[in-house]
């Protein structure tokens, strides 16, 4: 007998049959669509179905912070509408140690590897320093606190073009850093994906460089 799947809508936190979001959230999703695409110094291209704000940033933190691991395969279906560029391999972002009960990036890019078909690689890249968490930082600590804290195993991302899968793009610089270990390693491309991004994100460089004006 088919039983019909329930899920939880990411976004009111009601049951139902579609894992996106139900209903009543739909049309306020549209909302906060994104249709633009950015890079960093060491990424390519990087993207997300959403753009972070009011609803989508409320949904993001319970999924990361409120014990809601549930809320992945929805995220993952948005994800999926974006341009997934010509990755041979999927990566998440690593901790330093494990110190919560699921990592939500890792959650995502295993739905998308599954869904895709394209392997994903939970040890291409680690973590080499403990960090402050970024949603610790402001702004200006966020600019520098992943400085040179992941490297990329060579025989993992040799030549490979790699896609990398979080859950919010902020300020950018987790994926360039995790991207500038990946090049180090001989990376051919790097780009990366995640549920939603915020507008400073699409002006990294600017960011960087009104940071230094100011040391």
């Amino acid at each position: 007998m088919f039983i019909k799947q329930v899920y939880r809508c990411p976004y009111c936190n009601v049951k139902t049959s579609n894992a996106i979001c139900c209903s009543s959230c739909a049309d306020d999703l549209k909302q906060f669509v994104n249709n633009k695409t950015g890079k960093t110094p060491y990424c390519d291209e990087f993207s997300a179905p959403l753009v972070y704000d009011d609803i989508v940033r409320d949904a993001i933190t319970r999924f990361k912070f409120n014990d809601c691991p549930d809320y992945h395969e929805g995220f993952a279906q948005l994800m999926l509408s974006c341009n997934l560029f010509d990755a041979d391999i999927i990566i998440s972002v690593p901790s330093f140690k494990k110190n919560k009960k699921y990592n939500t990036s890792a959650l995502l890019a295993k739905c998308i590897s599954k869904q895709i078909g394209i392997d994903y690689e939970p040890r291409a890249v680690k973590k080499i320093r403990e960090t402050k968490f970024q949603h610790q930082c402001d702004f200006k600590q966020r600019l520098t606190n992943l400085n040179d804290s992941f490297a990329a195993k060579p025989r993992k991302v040799s030549g490979k073009n790699i896609l990398i899968c979080d859950d919010i793009i902020t300020s950018g610089s987790t994926i360039d850093e995790i991207a500038k270990a990946c090049k180090h390693a001989r990376a051919n491309k790097v780009y990366a994906i995640a549920i939603a991004i915020s507008n400073v994100a699409f002006n990294y460089e600017n960011n960087r460089n009104n940071f230094k004006d100011e040391q």
